[in-house]
């Protein structure tokens, strides 16, 4: 019913589990000029960019395959049947990335927080253009 009466910014079934982002949740935040950030995936970042023009969208990528399926293993918390299936839907996420603002490369925690924190603050002072030719969409995706 809540999806229905579009109660959510975005929704998405993702790995048979439903997520989403109700519009409450983030509607005083924004009210009170503050920058949001939301984990979100690809099929929630679509309903955003219908819904809000004033949202940028930052694709994490992964080093590689091999690299993915390797943390993805030593997590310890997923089935072999889990691990494969979000390789697959990985696969698929990755031809999305062509609809998002800006990719950094997830391979050190560290450098991809303060990459993001780089690109929120470009944002919102308007010096886009170094962060934009920086974090540019890798032409092999």
């Amino acid at each position: 019913m809540l999806i229905e009466n579009r109660a959510f910014l975005e929704w998405a079934e993702y790995s048979a589990n439903l997520y989403g982002t109700s519009c409450h949740a983030i509607d005083a935040p924004l009210s009170d000029g503050c920058d949001l950030v939301l984990e979100i995936e690809v099929q929630g970042a679509a309903q955003i960019k219908d819904r809000r023009q004033d949202a940028r969208f930052i694709f994490l990528l992964p080093p590689s395959t091999e690299e993915l399926e390797r943390r993805l293993r030593g997590r310890g918390t997923d089935s072999l049947e889990v691990i494969e299936r979000r390789l697959a839907m990985t696969q698929r996420e990755l031809k999305a990335v062509r609809g998002f603002d800006y990719a950094v490369v997830n391979d050190d925690l560290a450098t991809c927080v303060s990459s993001v924190k780089e690109i929120i603050e470009a944002e919102r002072t308007g010096a886009t253009n170094e962060v934009r030719n920086r974090y540019s969409i890798p032409k092999d995706c």
